[in-house]
């Protein structure tokens, strides 16, 4: 609970914005004192003590001097609260006691309190003597003129006679008792039981109150410590009325450390000059070197030599970006210094970016532990994956377009309606991005395709982040994850089983909220509703995409192709006649035949009807053919060894040996 207390020091002062301040702070329970700070003891502080006794309670007070201002009172009660396990909150100051700078800056500020305190009853008793011996005395004017006073005192002298009372004698003149009370020439003692009067301080004296203060304004003149209880070896007066006026300017900001003023540099500027020239050298000499050829030059042209200590003082105020530049080349500041554009594309299928990355996990191949690469589109608006594709593979143009096909087309799965052309494929200058293949895709779909700068390959970090998600979300909850390029767990998956793998959290990534632009892919993929471009058909999808040309001339058994044969009654016509053919390197028992631009046929390979061979497949059996026929060639040759050995040839003269190398250089005796 929070608990206020506020104080005004007179009856004539307001304690309304006290009270408004410690509502709006959220104080349950406000007490306001008309009392001085001196005092110790307070009604109204009292009682808050009393309310402020349970553990994570809190007082709170709008300036620290509300709550006292002598430093030995202030850290009485600081103790007190904590030994309750009651916070001190200082609204104005920023001041809580639960924390450690918190109690620092509540000591500060209460010896600063009490010092500008001491400060102003010294200048004001300063002041009144002062005024005193200019014949000032102060306080009001006179009620009673002196021929009022003498006849006053006469009338009291009757007293004894009890003609008047000092009541009537007031009213007489039309006053209150206190002015008579400096009139009688009685005793005081008398004076007092008659008038009733226990005492009166005098305005123009001191109160035995002030001697705290008396003392603590000494304690500050001279060489004195800033600790009103006394000490030596703090900090002088004036620096103690310096921090008071920095905290009457600016509040606790204003007691910061404050930076020293550059004061200027008598060095040459010439001088100068030769030095930052020298440390803007590459390789850059060491401060020592810089230090002695400058006192070279220095004395050879009369100038005012240079210590280390400037020489390295010169040289850390150069420019940073002038220093990267000098010593680190071009790439280096680029990368630090210049400004970078961060964009992102206003509509989804504005841009998309591919890249291929090699995934941290092994994968089961026959047997063959295997480590795959995963290519992926990556929409730049809604971080959305419009397609993608695991493969065993180096990246390659194929694997660039069969990731295209899947992201171009429509999907089965409902939950994944990313599709259509997008207008701009932003991409890096791999091989399989500069080449002629998708260079006519993107020609005959009309979309442009932006590679990024040669030495720069920036502004593709959005499906780079896609892929560090693979790698450190899905990949680390499977079998033959790399961690430092070893397996933790030896590889158990398929191609196949990582590729759905892959899919699943695909799906799940498109449906929570993306942190860069606070919505789910999704749903900034879907907006408000629109159609995506798309082509007029799967066919023709692949037959740009995923279909491979290549120039053949048709035979009179056929076309020939990768050792095999294929045939279609629509060949007969073009006997010995150049064709283009295109085929699908997944599935080549089937492929299109072209003439000058315009489709003839499919023709199909009679020996394979009805099977799936994939020129991967062709190429693997040709090197297992040939590593058949290697071997039948080494037994053959064994053969001969065996039974026709090699003729006795000469001895070859043996080299001479080399002499043994010279013992070491001795340098000692025992050597």
């Amino acid at each position: 609970m929070r608990i206020g207390y506020g104080r005004v020091s007179t009856r004539d002062q307001h304690p309304e914005a006290q009270h408004d301040a410690l509502t709006a702070a959220g104080c349950e329970q406000i007490f306001l004192d008309k009392a001085s700070g001196k005092l110790a003891s307070r009604p109204e502080l009292s009682k808050a003590l009393l309310v402020a006794n349970r553990p994570e309670d809190q007082l709170v007070v709008t300036k620290l001097d509300r709550l006292g201002r002598s430093l030995e009172h202030l850290i009485e009660l600081s103790k007190t609260l904590q030994d309750r396990g009651v916070d001190l909150v200082v609204l104005d100051q920023g001041i809580d006691t639960s924390t450690a700078v918190g109690r620092m800056f509540f000591q500060i500020l209460g010896a600063i309190a009490e010092f500008e305190h001491a400060l102003m009853s010294e200048r004001t008793r300063d002041g009144l003597a002062a005024a005193r011996a200019r014949g000032r005395t102060g306080g009001q004017k006179p009620k009673l003129g002196p021929r009022q006073v003498d006849l006053a005192r006469q009338m009291y002298d009757e007293r004894g006679k009890r003609r008047y009372t000092v009541e009537q004698i007031a009213a007489e003149f039309g006053v209150t008792r206190p002015p008579f009370t400096g009139i009688s020439p009685l005793p005081q003692r008398k004076w007092r039981r008659d008038c009733g009067r226990v005492g009166r301080t005098d305005r123009r004296g001191s109160s035995a109150g002030d001697e705290p203060l008396r003392g603590t304004a000494a304690s500050y003149r001279g060489r004195g410590s800033t600790d009103p209880r006394g000490g030596t070896g703090g900090r002088a007066a004036r620096t103690a009325q310096r921090w008071l006026q920095r905290y009457r300017t600016a509040g606790l900001a204003g007691l910061a450390p404050a930076r020293r003023r550059a004061t200027g540099r008598r060095t040459d500027p010439e001088l100068v000059r030769l030095i930052e020239g020298m440390a803007l050298h590459r390789p850059c000499p060491s401060l020592a070197t810089i230090t002695r050829r400058a006192a070279r030059v220095a004395a050879a042209q009369g100038w005012k030599p240079v210590s280390y200590n400037t020489v390295r003082s010169i040289v850390t105020a150069i420019d940073p970006a002038m220093t990267t530049l000098a010593h680190d080349g071009a790439a280096a500041f680029r990368d630090t210094c210049e400004l970078v554009y961060r964009r992102r594309a206003d509509h989804p299928n504005a841009m998309w970016q591919v890249d291929h990355t090699q995934l941290d996990i092994l994968i089961d191949d026959s047997g063959t532990a295997k480590r795959p690469w995963l290519t992926a589109v990556l929409d730049d608006c809604s971080r959305a994956v419009p397609g993608y594709t695991v493969t065993l593979g180096a990246p390659s143009a194929l694997n660039t377009s069969l990731a295209l096909r899947q992201a171009i087309w429509t999907k089965p799965d409902p939950t994944w309606p990313m599709c259509g052309i997008p207008e701009i494929l932003y991409v890096d200058h791999g091989g399989d991005f500069v080449s002629d293949h998708l260079a006519q895709v993107a020609a005959d779909l009309k979309f442009q395709i932006v590679h990024s700068a040669v030495p720069r390959p920036q502004g593709r970090g959005k499906v780079e982040r896609f892929f560090g998600s693979i790698n450190t979300e899905l990949l680390t909850e499977l079998p033959g994850h790399l961690v430092g390029g070893k397996p933790v767990t030896p590889p158990a998956l398929s191609l196949r089983q990582l590729d759905e793998a892959i899919g699943a959290f695909i799906t799940t990534y498109h449906r929570r909220v993306h942190s860069e632009i606070g919505v789910t892919p999704q749903d900034c993929w879907v907006g408000h509703g629109w159609l995506p471009r798309l082509p007029e058909a799967l066919e023709q999808l692949d037959l740009l995409l995923v279909r491979v040309a290549a120039a053949r001339v048709v035979h009179r058994d056929g076309l020939h192709f990768q050792g095999l044969r294929y045939l279609h009654p629509a060949l007969a016509a073009y006997v010995r006649e150049s064709v283009t053919i295109r085929y699908d390197p997944r599935d080549i028992t089937e492929i299109r035949v072209f003439h000058k631009n315009r489709f003839l046929c499919k023709a199909v390979s009679p020996d394979h009807t009805g099977d799936t061979i994939g020129l991967k497949d062709i190429q693997a059996a040709r090197r297992a053919y040939r590593r058949r026929i290697r071997d039948q060639i080494n037994e053959r040759i064994a053969v001969v060894t065996d039974y026709l050995p090699a003729p006795d040839c000469p001895p070859v003269p043996s080299k001479p040996a080399k002499p043994p190398p010279a013992p070491p250089l001795r340098a000692y005796r025992e050597d």
